[in-house]
């Protein structure tokens, strides 16, 4: 059974088909969505929709999660990082641009490792929106390294944690280039942004266990 199977879960809002479940030997609570395409069902890990809260954190906030599922919210790099670790993941990125257009991608053989500065690695893009540009592939540090999880207090000596303060959220930054996307970004400015995509009015990132 994975996290959204249990019965007990309950809708996060009136009139919503996203639930909050409950494992039932960790007592760790996440909120599922089964509207993503029939029969499959996705961990949302983040959400921003009003840019209530404030994704400008130092990374103990980041590493335990702060908002809330009914709002905007950041999961936290610990539960992330422990649901991935049993099975095989996908991560899913949605978001809508100023006009309202949404757009999704979609990758594979997805890892977040605590041991490596909550470094994220991804597989393949396994589906993506019609002419949306995969800017994780365009850096070959993505394509065979990843990247570790950046804040503005990270005790780094690269430009990384100045990509964290100028961009206003913690995000996978590269050593050389900040990040082609950042959902973490300042709430509908240039710096919440999908490769040229920028002041992005929604976000909201998923996982799904495939094995």
């Amino acid at each position: 059974m994975t996290y959204c199977d249990y019965a007990d879960g309950v809708p996060d809002k009136p009139g919503t088909a996203k639930f909050i479940a409950q494992d039932r030997l960790s007592g760790l609570q996440v909120l599922c969505d089964p509207t993503v395409e029939s029969g499959q069902t996705w961990i949302v890990i983040q959400r921003r929709v009003d840019g209530e809260t404030s994704f400008d954190r130092n990374m103990d906030d980041y590493k335990n999660g702060f908002g809330d599922f009914k709002e905007d919210f950041w999961f936290g790099l610990d539960k992330i990082s422990q649901v991935l670790s049993k099975g095989v993941w996908q991560m899913r990125f949605e978001f809508k641009d100023r006009h309202g257009k949404a757009f999704f991608s979609v990758y594979d053989n997805v890892q977040v490792d605590e041991r490596d500065g909550y470094k994220l690695t991804l597989g393949a893009a396994k589906a993506k929106s019609d002419g949306l540009y995969d800017s994780f592939r365009k850096n070959d540090q993505w394509k065979y390294e990843g990247a570790p999880f950046v804040t503005r207090d990270s005790q780094l000596t690269d430009i990384r944690p100045t990509c964290a303060r100028v961009f206003g959220g913690g995000w996978w930054y590269l050593y050389d280039s900040c990040a082609e996307e950042n959902l973490n970004g300042s709430f509908r400015t240039r710096y919440m942004h999908w490769f040229k995509r920028n002041h992005l009015t929604y976000s909201e990132i998923k996982i799904r266990k495939v094995a």
